[in-house]
């Protein structure tokens, strides 16, 4: 958040070198003789005015940044943009201009060692004795996910008005028809499974997921998509993604294998400029 604020704080300042421009412009006392266009002097004060307000434009309607993404543990290792089975695309947006952004080095993704909080997590989710389904009425039943005998299902409810969801239990399986209307979704759990998730998340940097698990199984292809909304300023990232996991594996052949086609690809997107719509 930090460095949007300071890009805003900058396009305020360049709005207020324009200001001052136009203030401090000589004008003579003496009324012009009539000619056939603007002075030297008047023209040179437009010309720079405009170059200002472009570099004032260039900052606030310059393309936004993707989400971050955080790979976190062992996981990180995985991180390949051809062979691995997990990818990471990171697009910024089109500015005002019709360019693409230059990605910027903090939006980046960052594959980092499991933290301390995160292990300790992973080891109080182990302790519980519950599974949540989201978005698998569909599979709920089939051999593919049935539940381990000794764990209760719990029922997971959604309450549209939180700002965050957590979901803590032992095992969570996030099928296809999952979905997180809240801003920022929380899961943490030993085992979480991923069965063909169709995943989108649209808003600021204050929207995102952030999954913390022991082992991140994986059925079918998997896609979490981010998205920061288009609009005359482009100056707010898009939602983040973080996935903390010692192992990866799948639902075919168990832990530390992941068959072909068992896949999660994250992919985060930028905002364009869009100008705004007239009344």
């Amino acid at each position: 958040m930090k460095t949007q604020f300071n890009s805003l704080s900058l396009a305020y300042v360049a709005l207020a070198l324009v200001l001052s421009s136009i203030a401090c412009t000589p004008k003579s006392d003496s009324p012009k003789a009539a000619g056939p266009g603007p002075s030297t002097t008047d023209t040179s004060a437009t010309d720079e005015a405009k170059k200002i307000a472009e570099s004032v434009r260039d900052i606030s309607s310059g393309g936004g940044q993707p989400g971050t993404v955080s790979i976190l543990g062992p996981l990180s290792n995985e991180i390949n943009y051809q062979e691995s089975h997990i990818s990471v695309d990171q697009s910024p947006g089109q500015s005002w201009r019709g360019r693409s952004a230059k990605l910027d080095e903090n939006s980046l993704v960052k594959a980092k060692d499991l933290t301390e909080s995160k292990l300790k997590e992973i080891t109080e989710a182990k302790a519980l004795k519950t599974i949540v389904y989201v978005g698998c009425e569909d599979f709920v039943g089939t051999t593919s996910i049935l539940p381990p005998g000794n764990l209760e299902p719990v029922t997971f409810q959604i309450v549209p008005s939180d700002a965050v969801t957590m979901i803590k239990a032992n095992t969570v399986f996030i099928c296809s028809q999952a979905n997180f209307p809240n801003r920022f979704t929380v899961i943490v759990a030993a085992k979480v499974y991923l069965n063909g998730l169709r995943l989108e998340l649209t808003g600021g940097p204050g929207n995102g997921l952030s999954i913390t698990t022991s082992d991140l199984l994986l059925s079918s292809l998997n896609y979490i998509t981010t998205q920061a909304p288009n609009g005359p300023t482009t100056v707010l990232a898009g939602p983040s993604v973080s996935i903390a996991a010692v192992r990866i594996g799948d639902t075919h052949g168990g832990e530390s294998t992941v068959s072909q086609g068992d896949r999660l690809e994250i992919k985060t997107l930028g905002a364009d400029y869009q100008e705004k719509e007239k009344p």
